[in-house]
């Protein structure tokens, strides 16, 4: 079940860029909509648009480590350290940053 989410990219400049879609091919789409469905490819493009890209740091190393010795497990995916890597870059604030993570993760 998706959650009701309202992310607020209204106030961010209205690029446009190519997204590519697994299910309508290359389109143009604004960055202020995030779409409904395959979050992961919209990530990407943002991402390739500004540049970024994940590069794990040392606190990322000591993350690992500190939720390892809680005997716990995060396996984060591709998308996910692109959002985090978007949001160190200040491409988007942390209030997209979360609600992109909230979106992807209704999504898989």
């Amino acid at each position: 079940m998706r959650a009701d989410r309202h992310c607020n990219f209204m106030q961010k400049p209205d690029y446009m860029v190519d997204i590519l879609t697994a299910s309508k091919g290359l389109q143009k789409m604004k960055l202020d909509s995030p779409p409904s469905t395959d979050l992961g490819s919209y990530v990407a493009n943002l991402a390739r648009h500004h540049g970024i890209t994940y590069v794990k740091t040392s606190n990322d190393v000591l993350a690992e480590v500190i939720t390892r010795l809680a005997d716990d497990e995060v396996i984060t995916d591709e998308t996910e350290d692109l959002i985090v890597a978007l949001k160190r870059a200040d491409a988007i604030d942390g209030q997209d940053m979360v609600c992109l993570l909230g979106l992807y993760l209704d999504e898989i």
